[in-house]
């Protein structure tokens, strides 16, 4: 088994994928996880695997999607199978929209709420207890300075970025 290892949600691109490939790079084996899109031949998260593979580092694709309930738990059964052990776990997958609150429905809103905030509960309920458990671990979220302040065109994204802080206090 690899000395650490480490899930990165959103890891297809940006910093996702920066965090998976300097993680590689100190010897931790990644679970690079990034949903799929439509429009990709190749997904994000196999592009970011073959990186790291490329580089001489162990890491392996998932495809969940941070807004799906169950991929939290799918992410820790893949890192203790694939990997044997957890002892990072970076959530920072994560959208922005591009409307002001007076454009905005419901529906939009909620999606990028859930996928923001609920998506990084969804993902640190069942890794954080196995962490907590062991009694050893690091936990990273990804927020933002819309969190603290807001941005106008980011309502959703703001309130959801400001929702992380809170709950990485309470961690």
């Amino acid at each position: 088994a690899p000395a650490r290892v480490a899930i990165v949600s959103g890891a297809g691109k940006g910093l996702g994928r920066a965090y998976a490939l300097e993680l590689s790079a100190r010897g931790v084996a990644v679970v690079v996880n990034n949903r799929r899109h439509a429009d990709d031949d190749e997904a994000s998260a196999d592009r970011v695997v073959r990186e790291i593979r490329a580089r001489g580092g162990r890491a392996v694709a998932d495809y969940g999607a941070a807004e799906d309930p169950a991929t939290g738990q799918q992410l820790l059964d893949l890192a203790l199978g694939e990997f044997g052990r957890l002892d990072v776990v970076i959530a920072n997958a994560g959208v922005s929209e591009a409307a002001s609150f007076a454009r905005q429905n419901v529906d939009s809103f909620t999606q990028t709420l859930t996928i923001n905030l609920l998506g990084t509960a969804y993902l640190l309920l069942p890794t954080f207890r196995h962490l907590y458990g062991q009694s050893s671990g690091h936990v990273l979220v990804s927020t933002s300075a819309a969190g603290l302040f807001g941005e106008h065109g980011l309502p959703a994204y703001s309130a959801a970025k400001a929702g992380l802080i809170g709950l990485m206090h309470s961690l």
